[in-house]
């Protein structure tokens, strides 16, 4: 499969990773940031977008905000319809002690998938969240995606890296963080070149400065000589989602 390309040859892909719901959580705020959200995405290129909002098992339980998620579908739905675009759902599930009281995280995982988004709780990563990690692919039997991995030292660190591939994780990074230092996107590119990104995602929230940047991260990164491994991804993506 060939990456697509618009005449003006702009690189589409699978945004895994967006908080475009409205009032659902810290993204959009309500319908019309929503639906300029979806916009700006298809002006980037993207036709193939997840949903994945906030879920804190400390604020409420599975069910409840399983209906408050179905609501902010229902609502944006038609919207989704009339772009043309191809939606999933999922969930960005913070790694947390109270995870482990939920009888089953069903609904929270990419729709039909066996792949959940997790988000660790800080930066630096110690050995409890390890631990937890490490319970959570026991407990559940979801295959963790490491939710923007640019931003922990697990993106630098090859041994840690290394430990969660060994758990069956998958690693998601956010582009924008291609538009930090030269120090990240040097290991950045390292990284997908070695295959060890997987996923990415804008983890865009609103229209201001949390919106979708694309196009000019896929073009950095092309440059980079990543064209083939960014098809890969692509097409990869399309199968993961039940994008295909």
């Amino acid at each position: 499969m060939n990456i697509k390309h618009t005449n003006d040859k702009k690189y589409f892909f699978c945004d895994v990773h967006t908080h475009i719901l409205p009032e659902m959580d810290d993204g959009a705020y309500n319908l019309w940031e929503a639906t300029q959200l979806l916009d700006m995405l298809i002006d980037e290129g993207v036709h193939e977008v997840c949903f994945t909002p906030h879920y804190y098992a400390f604020e409420e339980t599975v069910d409840r905000y399983l209906a408050r998620r179905d609501k902010r579908i229902e609502l944006i739905q038609p919207h989704v319809e009339k772009r043309q675009l191809k939606t999933t759902t999922g969930s960005e599930i913070y790694l947390c002690e109270e995870l482990f009281d939920c009888k089953s995280l069903e609904g929270l995982n990419y729709k039909d998938t066996e792949y959940i988004l997790l988000e660790f709780p800080y930066q630096k990563l110690t050995y409890e969240t390890i631990d937890l990690l490490e319970q959570f692919c026991i407990q559940f039997p979801f295959r963790p995606i490491l939710a923007h991995i640019d931003r922990y030292e697990l993106f630098t660190n090859n041994s840690l890296r290394k430990h969660c591939r060994d758990l069956g994780c998958l690693f998601q990074m956010n582009l924008d963080a291609l538009s930090s230092s030269r120090k990240m996107v040097r290991q950045a590119v390292k990284l997908i070149k070695k295959g060890e990104i997987d996923c990415f995602g804008t983890d865009c929230h609103n229209v201001i400065w949390r919106r979708p940047v694309v196009q000019q991260h896929l073009h950095k990164l092309a440059a980079a000589g990543l064209r083939d491994e960014l098809e890969s991804i692509y097409a990869s993506n399309l199968r993961w989602f039940n994008f295909d």
